[in-house]
């Protein structure tokens, strides 16, 4: 077993749930998703050159988006918000490649700065997710991983490390750390569901938790997790429309939900929840490869 790090005391528990982080005196929201960060900065607020940058991304012009990102890094190279403001427009268009190359930026420009440093790990860990390159599986847990050695009693970054070390690894040793972190995470935002956006931040913490308590081989305690997770998604935070903005689940995030659930079903021999479970994934993304295949693998339904 994983011995738990010491438990943040109640009076900082609130801050922790909403994965507060200061960054050089800017208070940077963060809301975890299924696969990872997502940034709440609020572009409303953004700078020009981030705002230009944004556009070009959305009229596939990557190469005038580096010029206008590379721009604003030149007027405020120490800026933290301002990388943090191009690595949400990235994230907003899914340019993962472009969201990879300016977290590795970052890191460079504020080497030593734990805090800033732990959400561009963050970052660049979902980002290399995403994009699935070469390696990827090995670089995005140790990108997570350095952002949990930096900031290890911060949820966000307990839950973001905790979920790819249980998806990615098949030892036991691996996947009880995955779940000492995640049911640690869980406590914490358990306590705290009352606080805004925490609803749905516990529901990606509990799809985490639930994930690893099936890797642990507890298929009947993943279920009742995995369907609490399902329950606990907010449905005004539910965009599948394709402006999507910070703070909000897509049918990307929502599959995977679905997925978890329906591959805990099929381990409990439960066929024909499993079933319906993963239909629900395959509507949410048709061409989801790893549901298809586990819903092929079903027995046939019985005829009448």
């Amino acid at each position: 077993m994983t011995p738990h790090k010491r438990t943040p005391s109640m009076a900082n528990r609130k801050d922790q749930v909403l994965s507060i982080v200061l960054v050089a005196g800017i208070t940077v929201m963060l809301l975890i998703s299924m696969r990872g960060i997502r940034l709440k900065l609020g572009m409303g607020g953004a700078s020009s050159e981030v705002t230009a940058g944004l556009t070009a991304l959305k009229e596939k012009k990557p190469d005038v988006a580096r010029q206008k990102f590379d721009a604003l890094l030149t007027k405020s190279p120490k800026d933290p918000q301002a990388y943090l403001e191009i690595l949400q427009a990235c994230q907003i268009t899914r340019q993962w490649g472009i969201a990879v190359e300016y977290a590795q930026r970052g890191l460079k420009a504020f080497n030593g700065d734990e805090k800033v440093s732990s959400v561009l790990y963050s970052s660049l860990a979902n980002s290399l997710v995403e994009l699935k390159g070469a390696n990827w599986k090995q670089e995005a847990l140790r990108a997570a991983e350095e952002a949990y050695r930096l900031t290890p009693e911060d949820v966000s970054t307990q839950n973001m490390y905790g979920y790819l070390l249980a998806d990615l690894s098949e030892d036991p040793a691996s996947i009880e750390k995955a779940f000492q972190i995640l049911r640690k995470a869980v406590s914490v935002a358990e306590e705290s569901v009352r606080e805004p956006e925490a609803t749905l931040f516990l529901s990606a913490v509990l799809d985490s938790y639930g994930w690893a308590l099936y890797k642990k081989g507890d298929t009947g305690g993943a279920i009742i997790t995995l369907q609490r997770a399902i329950n606990a998604i907010p449905q005004e935070a539910i965009n599948l429309g394709a402006d999507v903005q910070p703070g909000q689940m897509t049918a990307q995030d929502i599959k995977i939900y679905y997925y978890h659930l329906g591959a805990a079903f099929q381990k409990e021999k439960q066929t024909e929840e499993a079933r319906r479970t993963l239909q629900t994934a395959l509507k949410y993304d048709p061409a989801y490869k790893e549901a298809q295949q586990l819903y092929d693998s079903l027995p046939p339904m019985p005829k009448n």
